[in-house]
């Protein structure tokens, strides 16, 4: 489900105007720089709204990184919609596609206090040695339960344009790797380099693969 946000009074409202499984905001600012590593991404940084995130869930979007390498920065855009204040520890999932085998599971991490504001979290994910190829899932388990009953970080997403990435990802039974949400493409990108690369956090050309 999505949320809607009203920021004028600080506190969640759903809206008759939207339905009512969304979060709506006002974009976080500036698209994502270009860069000349091979970055996947789906969206271009300015994702707008959230869903009612649970915690059995990997939030995620779809990458062909062709030839692969090792995956080694996770950037992703998060709000938490004035309903708890950070930091939120979450998950990191990396599944096949084809058939949601899951590959690796990093964590718990952390993510900043996006209580009032969109964040931006990039992750050195060097240290983890993760070595992908083909069709994979790149997907964020919320962990940290607000009053309202959902989990945060909550993922922000673009409804258009849709390039068909959002991949909702079931944990216990590693389903739904392969079925389109329809909703958007979470604002989640990958770095991918090879396999003897060292993260240093700069970027320059995205690689939209849609």
């Amino acid at each position: 489900m999505k949320k809607l946000a009203l920021f004028a009074i600080f506190m969640l409202v759903v809206s008759s105007a939207f339905a009512v499984d969304y979060r709506v905001g006002t974009g976080n600012g500036a698209p994502w720089p270009q860069s000349d590593r091979d970055v996947f991404t789906c969206d271009d940084g300015t994702g707008t709204n959230g869903l009612y995130q649970d915690n059995l869930t990997a939030y995620g979007n779809a990458f062909d990184v062709g030839i692969g390498g090792q995956l080694t920065t996770l950037e992703f855009v998060h709000h938490a919609w004035y309903e708890l204040s950070g930091p939120y520890d979450y998950m990191l999932y990396v599944y096949a596609e084809d058939d949601c085998t899951e590959l690796y599971a990093i964590g718990p991490l952390q993510a900043a206090d996006a209580y009032s504001t969109y964040v931006t979290e990039t992750v050195n994910l060097t240290s983890y040695g993760i070595i992908v190829a083909g069709n994979i899932v790149v997907g964020i388990q919320a962990m940290s339960l607000s009053p309202y009953g959902y989990y945060h970080p909550t993922v922000a997403f673009e409804e258009v344009p849709l390039d068909n990435c959002m991949r909702l990802v079931d944990i216990n039974t590693s389903t739904g790797c392969s079925t389109v949400s329809t909703s958007g493409d979470f604002a989640i990108r990958i770095t991918i380099e090879p396999t003897t690369a060292t993260a240093d956090g700069t970027f320059s050309a995205v690689k939209a693969l849609y």
